[in-house]
C-alpha cells in the first residue's frame, strides 16, 4: 500500500534500493511470493528506476519494499535474543516500579485431592509467587504437575513455580508441561488467568451472565458443552441475521448428543429434569443446572442455575482466553 512504501521512503511502483539477484529468494520466503512472481523483478545492484510487470505489480505494491528485506536479513539470532533479554529487563524494572503499589493476589485451595493442600493460600504479587520454584519473578506465576520438563533431570530448567498434580504418576506424566499461568498485566493494573493447552484445563465458575461466544467450551458434571454461533447466509442488501445456536455434549452419559435452537425468547433449560430443552441424565448435574437465554442487545447469554436458584457443583467455563481475577473468583483444574 502507498504508506507501506513511504514509510520506507520509497515511491510506489518506482524504485527499489540496493537490491541484488540474491535478494529475489529472499523476497519469495519472507514475503510470500512465488517463484514466477520474482523472475519477473528487475533488480538492480544500486538506486534506479524499476518498472514491474502488470502481474506482478499487484503483489509488490502490497508486500514488497527493499527495506524490509534488508531489515528481515540484517538481525542475526544473537541480535534477536539480546533485543528479547531488553525486553525482560525492561518488564522487570516496569514490575519492581509498581510492586509497592500493585494489588496482591491470594489464592486460597478449597478442595483438593491431597489433604496437605487443602487450606493452602498461595500469595502473589506483582513479580509473581513469592514461594516461586522458577525464581524467574517476571510477573507470571506458572502451574503444572511437574516441577521441570524431562522426567530424572534434577538440574533442567524448572519451568513451574506451582505444581498442581493428581498423584496419578502416570497420568502426571502424560501432562509435563505447563497448565495455566497467572500474569500481573502492570498497564491495567490487574491479574489474569489463562489456560496453556496442555494438562487437565483450568476453568473459571460462572458467577454472572456469560455471553456466549463460538467455540466456548463448558464443563457441567461429568459432561463437557461446546457451544457453536451459526450465522446463516444473507443478501449483501440484508441486515446479518442473528446467529443460530448449536450446543454439543462430549463425555458423560449423553455424550455425542446435538441440540440447535433458534434466536427466540424461548427458554433453554440445562439439567435432570425431562422438561429441560437439553436434558442429561448425568448424576452431579442439579435438575435445573443452566439456562440460555438470547438477549437481542447482547446475543446468546447462559447462567447458572434457574429462577434465582444457583446448581450445586456449579457451571464451569473454560479458560482459553484471558480472564480477569475479580475478588471472589473461583477456578478448578482437575481435582483441585
Amino acid at each position: 500500500t502507498q504508506s507501506t512504501w513511504d514509510q520506507f521512503g520509497l515511491k510506489q511502483g518506482g524504485i527499489l534500493m540496493g537490491a541484488s539477484p540474491s535478494d529475489k529468494i529472499k523476497l519469495c520466503c519472507n514475503n510470500n511470493l512465488c517463484m514466477q512472481e520474482a523472475e519477473q523483478i528487475e533488480v538492480k545492484p544500486a538506486l534506479g528506476d524499476y518498472h514491474p510487470t502488470e502481474s506482478s505489480k499487484s503483489a509488490l505494491e502490497y508486500k514488497m519494499a527493499a527495506k524490509i528485506v534488508e531489515t528481515n536479513f540484517k538481525m542475526s539470532p544473537e541480535s534477536a535474543i539480546s533485543e528479547e533479554s531488553a525486553k525482560r529487563v525492561t518488564r522487570k524494572k516496569l514490575l519492581d516500579s509498581e510492586l509497592p503499589t500493585a494489588p496482591k493476589l491470594a489464592i486460597k485451595i478449597v478442595s483438593s485431592n491431597n489433604p496437605r493442600e487443602k487450606g493452602l493460600v498461595l500469595n502473589i504479587n506483582a513479580l509473581g509467587l513469592e514461594t516461586s520454584l522458577r525464581k524467574c519473578f517476571d510477573g507470571f506465576t506458572y502451574f503444572g504437575s511437574h516441577k521441570r520438563m524431562k522426567p530424572k533431570d534434577k538440574k533442567g530448567e524448572v519451568i513451574n513455580d506451582c505444581i498442581i498434580n493428581s498423584h496419578d504418576k502416570s497420568t502426571d506424566d502424560k501432562h509435563r508441561g505447563r497448565h495455566f499461568h497467572i500474569e500481573y498485566n502492570p498497564g491495567k493494573n490487574k491479574y489474569f488467568i489463562k489456560d496453556l493447552g496442555n494438562g487437565y484445563g483450568a476453568f473459571v465458575k460462572i458467577a454472572h451472565p456469560q455471553v456466549l461466544k463460538d467455540n466456548h467450551l463448558f464443563s457441567m458434571g461429568d459432561s463437557f458443552f461446546i457451544v457453536n454461533l451459526l450465522n446463516e447466509a444473507t443478501g449483501d442488501s440484508d441486515p446479518p441475521s442473528a446467529p443460530k445456536l448449536r450446543v454439543k455434549i462430549f463425555a458423560g452419559p449423553s455424550n455425542g448428543e446435538i441440540f440447535y435452537f433458534n434466536p427466540t425468547s424461548e427458554i433453554i433449560r440445562i439439567g435432570r429434569m425431562n422438561n429441560c430443552e437439553i436434558p442429561i441424565e448425568d448424576t452431579p448435574l442439579s435438575k435445573y443446572q443452566a439456562h440460555i437465554v438470547y438477549v437481542p442487545s447482547q446475543g446468546w447469554v447462559l447462567r447458572d442455575g434457574y429462577e434465582s436458584k444457583p446448581s450445586t457443583n456449579g457451571t464451569w467455563l473454560y479458560l482459553s482466553d484471558d480472564c480477569e481475577i475479580y475478588n471472589g473468583l473461583i477456578f478448578k483444574t482437575h481435582q483441585t
